[in-house]
């Protein structure tokens, strides 16, 4: 969600890496140190390309959902490597994956719903154009 709902309630480009890194400084208390700034942009990074493909038109909840499914099967894929699941019990490897996409799908959803309460607030882009004088 630190990069998922900068976008949805902003609806610009850059913004989900912005997020992304911010989350990281909160969390460079962790055991990777700094390194987690690093690992937070590319997840931010991630978390655009859907909208880069669309050419930042598009900040629906479809879109939403291919940017946090895609991070969700990232996640399950670093998890097999890191953690070796497929030597362990298959339902472990059920659960965990699954827990991940389930994870990253509500974390789009409740994005999603984030950024329609502070647009109706008047918070974020409405992305309504204003022609020229």
């Amino acid at each position: 969600m630190a990069a998922l709902t900068p976008l949805a309630v902003l609806q610009r480009g850059g913004t989900g890496v912005i997020g992304a890194v911010a989350a990281g400084v909160v969390t460079m208390v962790s055991p990777a140190g700094p390194l987690i700034l690093v690992m937070m942009a590319f997840f931010g990074a991630l978390t655009e390309l859907p909208f880069l493909i669309t050419r930042y038109r598009w900040f629906g909840p479809r879109t939403l959902f291919f940017a946090g499914l895609g991070l969700g099967v990232l996640s399950c894929g670093i998890s097999i490597f890191t953690y070796d699941l497929p030597s362990m019990q298959p339902a472990l490897l059920v659960l965990v994956c699954g827990g991940q996409l389930l994870s990253a799908v509500t974390g789009s959803t409740l994005s999603y719903a984030i950024a329609r309460a502070l647009r109706r607030a008047g918070i974020g882009s409405s992305r309504r154009r204003t022609t020229g004088v």
